[in-house]
């Protein structure tokens, strides 16, 4: 069994079946980005070759693909424990001298993040699978609870660059713990200067595609100021 891509000229093979085999083959390796030709070529004992008719196919793309991995929350100023007597939402105690949550804090519910401060606040996360990517769907709720698109971040609006990983430092600190690593091409941010005090907001994130495919949503973190 050979394939290449449709507007290809070298023919690579994928499986090689005996005489009397049963002739069944599942292509795992082809992208849902090209149509290929495939083709069966038969080999006889002196050497002599025959090929089948060429058949051109491409795979369907799956709805549902990547993941958004490691969302953090950043705030801008230090955290206020006393702002969270303004609100009936949960308390997660946090140690005040840290600006950043991690995704799954012990005691917290799955998916859950819970700050209390004010000021400006900041998404990073990191996405691997980025061919066809579109751009980055933010989600965002207010006390009411109701999850809306509220921004959409391009790839290269929002990719982390050394610029904004400097620009990140000089507004969180050294205490966002966020590092260097973060400039690899596969992290994204978006800051959120909108914010009113007094007031809970839910984060998601959803990466879209260009073919109409999306990641699932991220998980939610949460910001109360």
């Amino acid at each position: 069994m050979q394939r290449k891509k449709n507007q290809g000229y070298l023919w690579e093979t994928l499986t090689t079946l005996q005489a009397g085999e049963p002739i069944y083959f599942e292509d795992s390796t082809a992208s849902y980005q090209y149509n290929y030709d495939y083709r069966l070529l038969a080999v006889d004992d002196a050497g002599l070759k025959s090929s089948s008719k060429i058949l051109t196919a491409r795979p369907l793309a799956s709805s549902v693909r990547g993941e958004i991995l490691d969302l953090r929350l950043l705030i801008h100023t230090i955290l206020e424990q006393d702002s969270a007597v303004l609100t009936n939402l949960p308390v997660l105690t946090v140690n005040p001298s840290s600006s950043v949550l991690p995704n799954n804090p012990q005691g917290a519910r799955p998916g859950q993040q819970y700050l209390y401060g004010r000021g400006e606040a900041a998404l990073v996360w990191e996405f691997l699978e980025q061919d066809g990517i579109y751009g980055y769907q933010i989600y965002r709720s207010a006390s009411d609870g109701v999850l809306r698109p509220y921004r959409m971040v391009r790839p290269d609006e929002g990719v982390v660059t050394l610029e904004v990983f400097q620009k990140i430092q000089e507004r969180f600190g050294a205490q966002s713990g966020i590092d260097s690593g973060i400039v690899d091409g596969n992290h994204f941010f978006f800051f959120d200067g909108g914010l009113k005090k007094g007031t809970a907001y839910t984060y998601r994130v959803e990466a879209q595609y260009i073919d109409g495919a999306v990641s699932p949503l991220s998980e939610s973190v949460i910001v109360i100021y």
